[in-house]
């Protein structure tokens, strides 16, 4: 494994996302945050733009990668998108997942560059987003670097610490998983509980009797 990207640096405010500083580890940097958050803005900054006056980057000359689930769906009607790797003009007439896994997953052959993943759980199953961990676990081996995007639990657990968004720091991902679940409404069966609580699923049953609905 190799750190090829060290550090990046936002100077200013952009697009909501108040300056910060993160230091990156070697093999998979996972970042986290709520929707809006900046992370594919972030990403975005990195690999598509040079404006020195806006941020900063350490990194070695190596190749950049940038997956991104929106602009390499192989359901969009882009002519250039059979230049992305990984893309088959079959995907188009499978589900999003099974047109999406084999695009990601062509990543294995990958040797000496840094990968910049976009949330690449959109549309894939529990067990697919394990093989793509996999597959994300095998290239580090190849001197490549991951900085991965994600709200998939999965991905989350499958490592040590998370550099968090919100807080622009480094942390476990137990402790963020802990902040997550340790909200107001800790699970979706405690959210359920809460509505039987408050009779609003009853009031619906009884709604759709009084109306005639099964």
């Amino acid at each position: 494994m190799s750190l090829h990207l060290k550090k990046f640096t936002l100077k200013k405010e952009y697009r909501n996302i108040q300056p910060f500083s993160v230091e990156f580890i070697d093999g998979i940097n996972v970042i986290v945050g709520e929707n809006g958050a900046g992370k594919s803005s972030i990403l975005n900054l990195i690999t598509g733009e040079n404006n020195k006056e806006l941020f900063s980057l350490s990194a070695e000359k190596v190749e950049f990668r940038f997956f991104d689930t929106e602009k390499q769906n192989p359901r969009i009607q882009d002519p250039n998108l059979s230049k992305n790797f990984g893309f088959s003009l079959a995907t188009r007439f499978e589900s999003h997942g099974e047109a999406m896994l084999p695009i990601i997953l062509a990543s294995k052959d990958f040797k000496n560059v840094i990968l910049f993943v976009d949330e690449p759980e959109a549309g894939i199953s529990l067990t697919n987003q394990m093989k793509i961990f996999e597959c994300f676990q095998s290239i580090i081996k190849n001197r490549c670097q991951i900085v991965l995007t994600t709200h998939s639990y999965v991905f989350i657990k499958s490592v040590d610490v998370v550099f968090s968004l919100e807080t622009k720091t480094w942390i476990s991902s137990s402790e963020y998983l802990d902040s997550i679940f340790g909200r107001k409404v800790k699970t979706v069966d405690t959210m359920i509980k809460r509505r039987r609580k408050n009779g609003s699923i009853t009031l619906s049953s009884k709604t759709h009797q009084k109306n005639g609905s099964c």
